[in-house]
């Protein structure tokens, strides 16, 4: 499962450097662009870029966003982000009703998937909980940490995907109107790999200590192991025993 988990979020950092995102909440639009500067204004680019962020939530896009025009270039000039042949998508209220609905399904589908995922996570630990009898205690400890990865990586999404979810949903509907929010917004959706590594980093012990290994070593400083080595190895005590008692004697 980790290693799926990785593998999905690898893909989605590669998409997110390639195509670089940003959202502007321009009153009753919702603008969704693009910046990378390999990309062009050509539909399929448009629509690519959006299929690659969003997966099966990508079918409905063509049919309720619009595409870039002249009115909605004169927005993005309003807000503060210039440039020619910029590559997005508008969700406009204005031009298509059906937005609404689209968001709303939106919503739903982020609700169903973490009502899903507390369901499966309390039959997982009632199965479990049968079996803990004839578990080993290397067994108990990996589904220990094993349930606190699965419940960070639950849990943070909430505030990380839930929120922006929400300002995506309901700010073209309230005529919300912000271009720093936007960039906050997309910030927030895009730590979620960062985040789901850390918590595999954190709560794994191994996985913490190859880290620390490795920080130790870019950083240039002492590996708390060999320190640890050093101070608990009955040689390098008796050694450095011998050496303070031939510092006395020589004082003496």
């Amino acid at each position: 499962m980790l290693v799926t988990n990785a593998v999905v979020d690898l893909c989605y950092c590669v998409v997110t450097v390639f195509t670089v995102p940003n959202v502007v909440f321009a009153s009753d639009v919702l603008l969704i662009l693009w910046e990378s500067p390999v990309l062009t204004r050509r539909p399929f680019d448009v629509y690519f870029c959006m299929m690659i962020q969003t997966f099966f939530i990508y079918i409905a896009f063509p049919y309720t966003f619009q595409s870039p025009n002249a009115r909605y270039d004169k927005m993005l000039l309003d807000e503060g982000v210039e440039g020619k042949e910029l590559i997005y998508i508008a969700g406009d209220k204005g031009a298509n009703l059906w937005i609404i609905p689209h968001f709303g399904s939106c919503m739903l589908m982020v609700s169903v998937s973490y009502i899903l995922i507390v369901i499966f996570y309390r039959k997982t630990k009632a199965h479990l909980k049968r079996f803990e009898v004839h578990m080993t205690s290397s067994t108990r400890r990996a589904q220990r940490q094993m349930t606190r990865i699965i419940l960070l990586q639950a849990f943070y999404p909430i505030v990380l995907l839930g929120i922006p979810s929400f300002f995506f949903a309901f700010a073209p509907i309230i005529n919300f109107k912000s271009k720093n929010l936007g960039v906050i917004c997309i910030v927030s959706v895009h730590l979620t790999p960062f985040l789901n590594s850390l918590s595999v980093v954190l709560c794994v012990p191994t996985y913490r200590r190859i880290t620390y290994r490795f920080i130790c070593l870019a950083s240039g400083c002492k590996n708390v192991n060999e320190i640890s080595a050093e101070t608990t190895n009955p040689r390098s005590i008796s050694k450095n025993t011998n050496k303070g008692m031939s510092m006395d004697t020589l004082q003496s």
